[in-house]
């Protein structure tokens, strides 16, 4: 299941950050996220979970649940400031962690 997270954090860097989280080390995440089975998918945004897969997925599972949660295209606007080149999100941060 790895490699596929390390495909789909390649694949949708502009929408989403992978993070893989290490149960014993980080239980308070499961907590928090409410993972009761390891491996889990948790999708994340603006620090509420919005979808998840418990258990082992597969490519086309991960792609379907991203595909639902992230149907609103990231749109990127620049700074008002001129004097700052920094781009400014439209949307907020989406983060896939995977309990360990």
């Amino acid at each position: 299941m790895e490699s596929l997270l390390a495909h789909v954090a390649r694949k949708e860097r502009r929408r989403l950050k992978v993070r893989r989280v290490d149960a014993d080390q980080h239980p308070h995440l499961l907590s928090k996220f409410a993972v009761e089975q390891v491996p889990s998918l948790v999708l994340v945004i603006d620090q509420k979970v919005v979808g998840r897969i418990d258990g082992r997925a597969s490519l086309s599972e991960i792609e379907q649940l991203l595909d639902q949660q992230l149907a609103t295209p990231v749109r990127w606007v620049r700074n008002p400031n001129p004097s700052s080149p920094r781009n400014v999100h439209a949307r907020g941060k989406s983060s896939l962690t995977r309990g360990r």
